[in-house]
């Protein structure tokens, strides 16, 4: 089985086991990660690993993607095409999970949306977050060598 992904050249769930059994849990991806083939979009993961998979992103052709792979999967993901902190889908405290991978680097309302997060957690529930590194700027194209100085545009 395929495990969360949370960013090019960085290890999955199956390694660093951050998400936790989600059988039987509600999860919101945020941000219909679009991870490259061969790698399953993540709300699919959860849904396959028996999850109630939500997910919301601001773009109406990711969803679509989504919905379309889901259906491929034959697996259902609760899709909502709506910002990142428009969680208003979700009841307070009705969430076991919620995971953002690489999506959070362009938010412009970072506290709104961390406030939407912990409202809809369930006490002592996980939010996971993957950032991309800044030094991973440097590097263009997935080569092994920098083609600019870190810091510079």
């Amino acid at each position: 089985m395929n495990n969360v992904w949370f960013g090019r050249g960085v290890a999955d769930d199956g390694e660093f086991r951050l998400c936790g059994d989600v059988a039987g849990k509600r999860v919101i991806e945020l941000g219909a990660t679009p991870a490259p083939p061969p790698i399953v979009p993540n709300a699919i993961v959860l849904a396959l690993a028996g999850a109630k998979a939500i997910a919301a992103d601001p773009s109406a052709q990711r969803i679509a993607d989504l919905r379309r792979a889901a259906d491929a999967a034959e697996v259902r993901v609760e899709c909502h095409q709506s910002e990142l902190a428009d969680l208003g889908f979700a009841t307070s405290g009705s969430v076991d999970l919620v995971l953002a991978t690489q999506t959070l680097d362009d938010i412009d309302d970072l506290p709104r949306l961390l406030r939407q997060v912990h409202r809809v957690l369930r006490p002592d529930a996980t939010f996971v977050v993957s950032f991309t590194h800044p030094v991973a700027a440097i590097f263009d194209g997935g080569g092994g060598s920098p083609v600019r100085r870190y810091g510079s545009t």
